[in-house]
């Protein structure tokens, strides 16, 4: 199929035989037939899912993810009849795992030796007021990029192909950007509402644990920049991970979601992610700069291939990248939208050794690395939240097809599925937001089946709003299933007993015509 507009490509497996299953396929955004790698008459599938980043508990919008995907699965395997290699990664090895495993143990080196709860508190105060004006000048910015991109949509010539998705996504991180300086905002009034002065014995009326309540997370977050090059304990990082790894797959297990076949963890496929690098370097697609390994996106495209094809018109924005390494500050790349491959650990970062000196995966690389470890050239399904598009997809595609480039790859994934975000009173759920509701939470109100109801009862690969009122709904979905099995059920067994007599009257008969049994 050809690429729409000169930015999508997708190209179809062999067909072979008509198969009459499709799939909504991100790489067009549109339902396709499904053919596997290995050919229409197989039942062999290989299937990647992006697991979680683990520096927090899992909420809500997670278990949207999780479960819908696990749905689809069983749709797959138990009514298909696919037999499919199902691989899990989890992201032990992050920016937002070593900042909050950082600031969660200077925090409590703080709390140590703090001198009580009115030096918290103005402590405090100082480090949400400086959050504040950090958060401010983040809204700024995000306002002039939003007003930047309008000013191209009114004048003719210079329109492109995706502008207006550009524009309404970067007002959509504007209103993010918002929402997050009302909390900050938040923070810094409740702070000012607390009774923190001194009593006549020299007590005050409020605990330092009830300050670091409303001011701790802008408190570590303060410690972090002024002491979080001095954090030497690389266990430190280790524990934190695993901590959060643990609860996750607890939260997987309750959920009934169905383990995968393989469960690869970024700390254990170093050797790997080495080698992969060194494999897209080799191929003339990264560079090396000051210790760290750049993507390089111009020569990719220059070698034949197409970048960005799930998102394209989000190339060139720092802003949409800012999940990803291509946002971050630096002078080493060629261009703007290279994103890292190896990045140089700074001091209070975690390290291992490479050819490039001490340093760790970039976010990306990991998933391409670990992904093609395990099912090789091509997959069949590659499965995450909406978020993940760009650039995050579109970047394990590039490194994929650059690291098989000399086998001739274009695509590296035939189908790519996109989960809705869950929404919460108009945002996405997130913890950046701090608008999120951990599953643990949820599942004091949820049965594990209630929360399957509300998943499929919507359309996987769209957002769905959550809201209190979703709890009473579930319940009255619930109560609705199991009054009709249950009437299913009896109208089985009647039919069963029916059945059962009707054989007694034809066998008593049968019985009576050579005189084995009288009947009165």
């Amino acid at each position: 199929m050809a690429a729409v507009g000169g930015k999508r490509e997708w190209y179809p497996p062999e067909r072979g035989e008509p198969r009459e299953l499709v799939l909504y396929n991100s790489l067009l955004d549109e339902k396709v037939p499904f053919v596997p790698a290995a050919g229409a008459g197989s039942k062999s599938i290989t299937w990647y899912t992006c697991g979680p980043t683990v520096y927090d508990s899992a909420h809500m919008g997670h278990a949207r993810n999780y479960v819908t995907f696990d749905i689809v699965r069983r749709v797959l395997e138990d009514y298909f009849g696919y037999d499919c290699l199902f691989v899990m990664n989890v992201t032990d090895v992050d920016d937002k795992i070593i900042l909050r495993a950082r600031r969660n143990h200077l925090l409590k080196e703080y709390r140590a030796g703090a001198a009580g709860a009115q030096q918290i508190a103005d402590d405090c105060r100082k480090a949400i007021e400086w959050a504040l004006a950090k958060q401010q000048a983040k809204v700024d910015a995000a306002k002039q990029r939003v007003a930047e991109e309008a000013a191209l949509l009114s004048d003719e010539g210079t329109v492109k192909p995706g502008a207006q998705r550009r524009v309404d996504e970067l007002q959509g991180i504007h209103d993010q950007e918002l929402l997050k300086l009302s909390k900050v905002q938040q923070a810094l009034d409740g702070l000012k509402a607390l009774p923190v002065e001194c009593k006549d014995g020299g007590e005050t009326s409020v605990s330092a644990d009830e300050v670091l309540k409303v001011g701790g997370d802008y408190l570590a977050e303060f410690l972090d920049k002024e002491r979080g090059a001095q954090v030497t304990d690389l266990s430190i990082f280790r524990a934190h991970a695993a901590k959060y790894e643990a609860e996750f797959l607890e939260d997987m297990d309750a959920l009934g979601c169905r383990p995968p076949d393989a469960f690869t963890r970024v700390s254990e496929y170093i050797p790997e992610i080495v080698k992969y690098v060194e494999g897209i370097v080799n191929a003339g697609m990264a560079y090396e700069s000051n210790s760290s390994v750049y993507f390089d996106t111009q020569s990719f495209r220059t070698q034949g291939h197409v970048y960005a094809k799930l998102k394209p018109w989000a190339v060139g924005s720092s802003a949409l990248a800012a999940e990803g390494e291509a946002n971050f500050e630096t002078t080493e790349k060629k261009s703007p939208n290279d994103f890292a491959l190896w990045k140089a650990s700074k001091p209070g970062e975690p390290y291992w050794d490479s050819p490039w000196g001490q340093g760790r995966p970039g976010w990306h690389i990991e998933c391409s690395a670990m992904a093609s470890a395990i099912a090789g050239s091509k997959l069949d399904i590659h499965t995450g939240g909406e978020d993940l598009r760009f650039p995050h997809h579109d970047n394990e595609l590039a490194q994929a097809e650059a690291f098989y480039h000399c086998e001739g790859c274009r695509q590296w994934v035939n189908y790519f599925l996109h989960s809705g975000h869950l929404s919460i009173e108009g945002y996405k759920m997130s913890k950046s937001l701090k608008n999120f509701i951990t599953i643990r939470e949820a599942l004091k109100s949820f049965t594990p089946r209630q929360f399957r109801l509300m998943f499929v009862l919507q359309p996987w690969n769209k957002p769905m709003m959550y809201g209190e009122q979703s709890r009473e709904e579930m319940k009255a979905k619930e109560a609705m299933l199991k009054n009709f099995f249950q009437n299913i059920d009896v109208a089985i067994r009647k039919s069963d007993v029916a059945g059962m007599s009707m054989k007694w009257l034809v066998s008593v008969e049968k019985q009576k015509s050579v005189g084995a049994v009288s009947v009165r």
